[in-house]
């Protein structure tokens, strides 16, 4: 017997799936035969296939069997089932590439002896693209999170340098846009490491004060990564250059006075050779003028390990 599905509740699966993002989206259908009857406890087997209607892009197929409730009713979420074919896995569809419109394609026959039966094809309207938008945010960007690393949300990964493979369908996305640009090797790339860093903004030949002066220096973070002026590039510890000085105060010339006694005894025979001018006297004498002179001064080190501004600790994490 020949059967037909008409379906009740799209608007509302349509909603669901812009909350349920990457996880898939509901469809709900109503299955009647000719005669307008319901089909109650059908096994039944449904195809959904997403492709692009117009421009270029990935395309998706996925299968799920299913048995309608005693009214007729089905019930299935697309992106739960058993992929079919496709280029891409249904995490990896990009929706927002320009001038690609996607479309959805629903088949379904009975599960024992049935044949494939085209009961919709029609293009995504605007709210199923708040999967790729995912709140707004596209792949690459990098956020700060508050919560411990095991609290991460998915479709988000810590900056911490981890290698990943480009081909795996889970970080396909982010590869096409970092390529190897934080690090790694051909297909194999390190995501961003952020770990205890400050981040600066990549200075894009700038040439004002605000410029970074040493951007053509700057080295990979990780192997195989940027160098010199682009994102993905790091910078050690620096301070601009300077120098202390310190002075002491000149004096003049000038010279020390010392006084010593002298004795002499005048008693006896004989002549004096007048050493003495008198006797329990004393004379004064001078060390002679060394000229005008100065001290050089050292200044001793404070601090600690770095120099750094007042900090709180955070992740910084990648949307893929």
């Amino acid at each position: 017997m020949k059967f037909k599905f008409t379906f009740f509740a799209l608007l509302l699966s349509y909603a669901v799936f812009a909350q349920t993002s990457d996880k898939g989206y509901s469809f709900q259908g109503f299955a009647i035969d000719p005669d307008g009857k319901a089909m109650g406890a059908t096994a039944i087997t449904i195809k959904f296939t997403v492709s692009p209607s117009t421009g270029t892009g990935g395309n998706y197929a996925e299968t799920h069997s299913l048995t309608t409730d005693p009214f007729g009713v089905f019930h299935a979420v697309i992106g739960k089932g058993s992929k079919e074919s496709g280029s891409d896995d249904f995490k990896t569809l990009d929706y927002t590439r320009v001038g690609t419109i996607y479309k959805l394609k629903v088949e379904v026959k009975k599960t024992n002896g049935g044949v494939y039966t085209t009961i919709n094809e029609a293009d995504f309207n605007s709210v199923p693209y708040a999967r790729k938008a995912d709140n707004g945010v596209p792949v690459g960007t990098i956020i700060t999170f508050a919560g411990a690393k095991n609290k991460v949300p998915e479709g988000w990964a810590v900056c911490d340098g981890t290698l990943q493979d480009g081909t795996n369908t889970q970080w396909k996305q982010l590869y096409d846009v970092l390529g190897t640009s934080w690090g790694g090797s051909g297909s194999n790339f390190n995501l961003p490491d952020l770990r205890g860093m400050f981040l600066r903004g990549v200075n894009d030949g700038r040439t004002d004060g605000y410029r970074d002066p040493d951007a053509g220096s700057r080295a990979a973070i990780k192997s195989g990564g940027n160098t010199g002026d682009q994102q993905g590039t790091y910078q050690g510890d620096m301070y601009q250059s300077h120098n202390h000085s310190g002075n002491t105060t000149t004096n003049g010339s000038h010279s020390h006075k010392w006084n010593f006694g002298e004795e002499g005894d005048d008693s006896g025979s004989g002549s004096s050779n007048n050493e003495f001018t008198k006797a329990g006297g004393s004379n004064t004498d001078a060390i002679a003028a060394a000229g005008d002179h100065s001290h050089n001064l050292n200044i001793n080190n404070s601090g600690g390990n770095e120099s750094r501004s007042r900090n709180a600790s955070v992740y910084y994490i990648i949307k893929y």
